[in-house]
């Protein structure tokens, strides 16, 4: 039952980050293919009054437009978080050992954390799309720019991986076990691949910067 309840929940949070990924893909395509919005001020030779063109955008660019809403979603999320998270906590304290007040305490914490990840996590996807952008000025460059963003999340997702495998370790369970030595075992392939990469990646710019 627990399994089934936390793969229906990673399915509706996969299925969330994919419409969100998609949103902002549709914003970028939409970015890079019109003009900047500016306001265009009027001024005819023979009056002395201005005529102005609506700018819905309140001069501001499609990127400039997209990172507000994020920002402002940011700004709800954080407030929303703490409040579900001490209503979680009160249902937990107040359960009695009733299993649905208990169930509804770890549903409102899980939620919150949850929801606030998939904000975080949309609001990074954009400010690294902006910035590959903005940075890339051809595939090339676009591709080296991709490499070390990758580069530099591989140290924090290993870590977080290398804590997980020591809290199923912590649990003494044979299965647990089995699945913590799995976990650091990939993991450490993962880093070897990565370190290889940074080397080879490293040697690379000093090549270009001996020329």
């Amino acid at each position: 039952m627990i399994k089934k309840v936390f793969k229906i929940e990673k399915n509706n949070l996969t299925r969330i980050i994919f419409f969100f990924t998609l949103l902002i893909g549709l914003i970028l395509i939409i970015y890079s293919s019109l003009p900047i919005v500016r306001v265009v001020r009027a001024v005819p030779e023979s009056t002395s009054t201005d005529a102005e063109l609506y700018d819905p955008l309140g001069g501001a660019t499609i990127t400039g437009f997209g990172q507000k809403i994020i920002s402002w979603f940011l700004d709800l999320a954080v407030p929303l978080t703490a409040i579900m998270t001490m209503w979680g906590a009160i249902l937990l304290m107040s359960a009695g050992g009733d299993p649905k007040k208990i169930k509804q305490g770890q549903d409102a914490l899980t939620y919150a954390v949850v929801g606030l990840a998939v904000i975080m996590i949309i609001e990074g996807l954009f400010s690294f799309s902006i910035k590959t952008i903005e940075e890339a000025n051809n595939v090339s460059s676009l591709l080296q720019v991709i490499e070390r963003y990758l580069l530099l999340i591989g140290g924090p997702i290993a870590i977080i991986m290398f804590l997980y495998g020591g809290f199923l370790m912590g649990t003494g369970t044979p299965d647990n076990i089995k699945k913590a030595n799995k976990v650091f075992i990939w993991t450490s392939v993962a880093l070897a691949i990565i370190s290889v990469f940074s080397v080879s990646s490293l040697i690379s710019l000093i090549n270009q910067l001996a020329k």
